[in-house]
């Protein structure tokens, strides 16, 4: 398990834009789609989904972003930064490789 933890550390590194209410202190969980094996030769099966906790650490709101020009601070969208942020498989929705079916209801493209 530790191993597999120590892959995600690689994994959620980057930015996360437009995160809905990533601001509001009530805001504890954030949903990222990431990219899971970036050389698997089947497009739609190299992405899952991810909970995140937002106070994992190496989490950091870096602004907070306008939505078609309306202002909506603190509470509203904001750019996250994920550095080294170490997520437990079991957060992971349904495993990796199946965000299509995650989002759709749909089983992945073939």
């Amino acid at each position: 398990m530790d191993s597999y933890v120590r892959y995600w550390v690689k994994m959620l590194n980057g930015a996360k834009w437009q995160v809905s209410s990533a601001g509001d202190p009530r805001c504890q969980i954030s949903i990222a789609f990431a990219c899971s094996d970036a050389r698997k030769p089947d497009k739609p099966r190299r992405h899952c989904i991810i909970l995140v906790i937002e106070s994992t650490s190496g989490i950091t709101i870096k602004r907070a972003l306008a939505i078609f020009g309306y202002d909506d601070a603190p509470q509203g969208h904001c750019e996250v930064m994920f550095k080294a942020v170490r997520v437990p498989a079991s957060n992971i929705i349904l495993g990796k490789g199946y965000v299509n079916l995650d989002l759709t209801g749909s089983p992945p493209i073939v």
